[in-house]
């Protein structure tokens, strides 16, 4: 548990200087942004209900090859501005930062996921 809020904790400090990077660049319209900020959602990737039950190697191994596939895609279509794994083997095995309007655009763009559609991932984000 302890482990878990020390990495969200490194996360958010990576996610607040990408954040102040990326909004450096980027208008706002939003009256509770400060002018030159955008708001990106952090979502993360965490052990679905299905992650117990591990497919056979081939599948597993194709699985994997369509969520990097998804990741990839996402970060070129201006969806993902950063992503990556945990190795850890924790509960969380990996985070994104989004681009999207609303927490509700953010978790649809992440539910594409293959891993998340199979069960053995699932979607946080934040804020909700």
């Amino acid at each position: 548990m302890r482990q878990e809020a020390a990495v969200k904790s490194a996360v958010f400090a990576i996610v607040l200087l990408v954040s102040i990077v990326v909004s450096a660049q980027t208008p706002s319209h939003s009256p509770q942004i400060p002018k030159g900020m955008k708001q990106y959602f952090m979502g993360f990737l965490v052990k679905g209900e299905k992650w117990a039950q591990t497919p056979p190697k081939e599948e597993l191994d194709q699985l994997m090859q369509k969520h990097l596939a998804c990741i990839r895609s996402q970060a070129e279509a201006g969806k993902y501005a950063l992503a990556g794994p945990f190795l850890d083997n924790g509960r969380i095995r990996g985070f994104l930062i989004v681009n999207a309007a609303s927490a509700e655009e953010a978790t649809q763009i992440v539910s594409g996921d293959p891993m998340v559609q199979s069960g053995r991932m699932a979607v946080e984000i934040i804020p909700r």
